[in-house]
């Protein structure tokens, strides 16, 4: 992505590339060649501004599947061996982290294997 300032130079480019553009159209009534070059600066800018704007990201929801038989096991902090509870896990950046709330380790939770 463009800076900030980078964008607007291109922006302000892009109106001067406007006007000359219809510059060189009033101008055609001498040269009808001017014509298709006005067009062409036109053309530009139009391509500036539209390859410049600013892009939205794009959200993804994965949603889980379970596929089998869901077995719930007890949760143990690996450091204390202390039992946690649901509210201790939280999803940040895709990875299960749980907190424990005695000593304050954290640990990811991983999933295993159904086969």
């Amino acid at each position: 992505m463009a800076s900030k300032t980078l964008r607007w130079m291109l922006y302000v480019a892009a109106v001067i590339l406007i006007g000359v553009g219809i510059l060189y159209f009033m101008a055609s009534y001498y040269a009808p060649i001017r014509l298709i070059i006005g067009g062409v600066f036109v053309i530009t800018a139009l391509l500036i501004i539209f390859f410049n704007r600013e892009r939205k990201p794009e959200e993804i929801v994965r949603e889980p599947q379970i596929l089998g038989e869901l077995k719930v096991k007890e949760l143990r902090c690996p450091n204390c061996g202390a039992v946690l509870d649901a509210d201790a896990i939280h999803v940040h950046e895709g990875v299960s982290i749980a907190k424990c709330k005695y000593c304050g380790k954290s640990f990811s939770v991983t999933e295993e294997p159904t086969w």
